[in-house]
Formats: C-alpha cells, sequence, structure tokens
C-alpha cells in the first residue's frame, strides 16, 4: 500500500513538474550590436504589455507570457527605430544593431514566420507590376497615363487577393491566416463563401481573438444577405431633418442604399454612374438614400454638391469604429451598397458600373 502510495506522489509530482516546464511562456534572448549597455523596452498596445530590460555587454532577456500571438515593438532607450514583429509564447532570437533597430533579425515565433513567407509572394507581385514606382508616378500622371495605372493597379489587386486567399487555404492552422480573412474579408461576395473560408481553419486557432471577431462580422453579415429584410435605420440628412430608411423604401418601387464617404476614391468615381442611373429610373420608381460614413460635415456636404447626388443623404458624422451603421449593416468598406424591393427585401448587394443599369433595367421591365 505505502508503495502504491509513493508511487502515486512521484507521479503526481512529476506530472505537475512536466506541466510547469511545458507551461506556455516567452523568453526572447537578443543581441544588440554598437552598444555595451542601456535599456530596452518591448511594448503591446493591445494587451497593455510594457517591460524593460538591461543591456549587459549587448546582451538582453525578456521573459513573461502571452494569451495568444500578440503584435509587439523593441525599441532602445535613446535610439531612433523600432522592431515590430509577432510575439507567441516559444524561445525566440532577436539580433540586431543600434544603428538600425527596425532590421533586426527576429527567430523562433513561428507566426513571424509566416509573416516572412507571406511578404515575400507579395513582393514578387510588388516587383512584376513595379508598384510603389507607378503609385509615385498617378499624382503628375496625364489622363491617359491615370486610366493605364488604374488599369495596372486593378490586376495587382486581384493578382495580390488571389495570393492572400491561396495562404490562406494552405496555412489553416497559422495564426496568420485569420490576420489576412480580416483584411479581405470584403472580397467575398456572399456569407456562404466567407464561411466556407472560415470553416477550413484548423481547431488549434479556436478562441484567438481574430477568428472570433471574423465569426461575429459572418454572423452580422447573414443579416444582410440577398433574400433578408435589410435592418432599419434613422438618420439625419443633409437638412439636419430625420429620415427612417423603411419610409422611403415604402415610398419606392426599388430603393439603392449606397454607402459612401467623401474621402472614399472609389466611392467618388462610382457617383457619376450611380447620378446617371438615378436620372434613367428615378421616374420609373428608383429611389436612393446615400448613407455617408464621414466624420467632418463640411467635407460631406461638399461631396454631395461637387457631385450632384441630388437624392437622401443621410450622415451620423461618427467614426467608423463607433457608428452602428458600420455594425448594423456589417460594412468592411466605404464602398458598399444594397438595392432592395419595396418590401426591404434584399434583391441585390455590392452592383456597380453597367452592371447597376443592366440590373435595374432588367427589374423595371
Amino acid at each position: 500500500m505505502r508503495k502504491i502510495l509513493l508511487l502515486s506522489i512521484i507521479v503526481f509530482t512529476l506530472a505537475a513538474c512536466q506541466q510547469h516546464i511545458d507551461s506556455p511562456s516567452y523568453i526572447i534572448t537578443g543581441t544588440i550590436a554598437g552598444i555595451e549597455n542601456g535599456n530596452i523596452i518591448i511594448q503591446s498596445k493591445s494587451i497593455g504589455l510594457a517591460d524593460t530590460s538591461i543591456i549587459d555587454n549587448g546582451k538582453f532577456v525578456f521573459k513573461g507570457k502571452v494569451d495568444e500571438p500578440v503584435v509587439c515593438v523593441i525599441s532602445v532607450v535613446g535610439a531612433s527605430g523600432k522592431r515590430v514583429f509577432y510575439l507567441e509564447n516559444s524561445n525566440i532570437t532577436f539580433n540586431g544593431n543600434i544603428k538600425s533597430i527596425d532590421k533586426a533579425v527576429v527567430t523562433g515565433s513561428q507566426l513571424e514566420s509566416d509573416k516572412n513567407k507571406y511578404n515575400s509572394l507579395l513582393h514578387i507581385v510588388d516587383i512584376k507590376y513595379n508598384a510603389e514606382e507607378i503609385d509615385g508616378e498617378y499624382d503628375s500622371a496625364n489622363d491617359n497615363r491615370k486610366e493605364e495605372i488604374l488599369q495596372i493597379f486593378d490586376l495587382y489587386d486581384k493578382e495580390q487577393l488571389a495570393i492572400k486567399k491561396q495562404f490562406i487555404k494552405e496555412n489553416p492552422a497559422s495564426f496568420l491566416s485569420p490576420i489576412i480573412l480580416w483584411d479581405i474579408d470584403w472580397s467575398f461576395k456572399t456569407a456562404n463563401e466567407f464561411d466556407e473560408c472560415i470553416s477550413h481553419f484548423d481547431a488549434s486557432l479556436n478562441g484567438y481573438s481574430y477568428l472570433e471577431d471574423i465569426k461575429e462580422i459572418f454572423s452580422r453579415l447573414r443579416k444582410v444577405e440577398i433574400g433578408r429584410i435589410a435592418p432599419d435605420f434613422t438618420m439625419n440628412d443633409s437638412e439636419n431633418k430625420s429620415v427612417t430608411m423603411s419610409e422611403i423604401c415604402k415610398e419606392s418601387k426599388y430603393l439603392l442604399i449606397d454607402f459612401w464617404a467623401s474621402g472614399c476614391g472609389p466611392c467618388r468615381k462610382e457617383n457619376p454612374n450611380i447620378v446617371r442611373a438615378y436620372n434613367r429610373f428615378h421616374d420609373k420608381g428608383l429611389n436612393i438614400i446615400g448613407v455617408s460614413t464621414d466624420t467632418n460635415k463640411e467635407n460631406w456636404l461638399n461631396a454631395i454638391e461637387n457631385d450632384g447626388l441630388i437624392w437622401t443623404n443621410v450622415c451620423n458624422l461618427k467614426k467608423w469604429k463607433d457608428n452602428e451603421i458600420v455594425q448594423l449593416y456589417a460594412l468592411r468598406q466605404q464602398s458598399e451598397n444594397l438595392l432592395l424591393d419595396n418590401t426591404g427585401r434584399i434583391i441585390s448587394k455590392n452592383i456597380k458600373g453597367e452592371e447597376l443599369h443592366r440590373k435595374l433595367e432588367e427589374l423595371m421591365n
């Protein structure tokens, strides 16, 4: 009996020790060339991390624990520059030079390695399209060249998007994949397509804050799918009068809810097309309500006048993260729209250019 009890104590002790050894934490061992002694700081705003270590003979150590991978910054007190990287519970090495901290080599973080692989893929596309140079050329280019540059960037954006989706598909267990999905969630035309991408993630990512946020976006997207009744809202118009969306909808054969902002390039580029659609189909029953996400009233009103937006325009002048309309309609970018029938049912989403005209012709006929 004593042997069994003793054996149980030994097993329990070993298990406890093993649990302690395996307890997730991070250790950053680093060297900074060009400095013998000083102080070095690690920070992460998202979790309130702020820790200082002493540089001794050019070497330093940080120890700690994070609940999940986070973006952090390392900088040396009194020196310029900083190195941004992903911190996770692992053994991480940091090798840099006091003259160029931002170029320090970080190894041991799987997420940081994934980021480097991902950035290398995107860099190939940058080189292929000479993106940086033609971007700098745009402002001084003539109209013909500007149109060429816009066409080049359209191809560039499509190729980058394809790389991002492929990375997510090939790396379902990487913490970077939900971050990338967060960046491109606007590109999914339906909630089902979005859900299919989410479903491929490895179970090890469950509970990860980025993934949980994405799932919340997905649940809101479900509520504004084609076939659903659009959520009602009331907001002040450009004359400071209260306007309710459903009331305008009842007075219309079809209602286009156009989300936009004065500082949104694609929005302003699309506005002449929407004006043309309004002029063609308003007498046949089309109404439009422009919902701006501007925060500056003067900019908003000037854009309405300059672009000739003669329909009802509303705005609550709230920042994106505090804007209820952004949450209500699961907006992922400023330039979006929904076409409703007179019952408020969503019949099309994000149709622009000639596609908008074709859809309205089909419906009106």
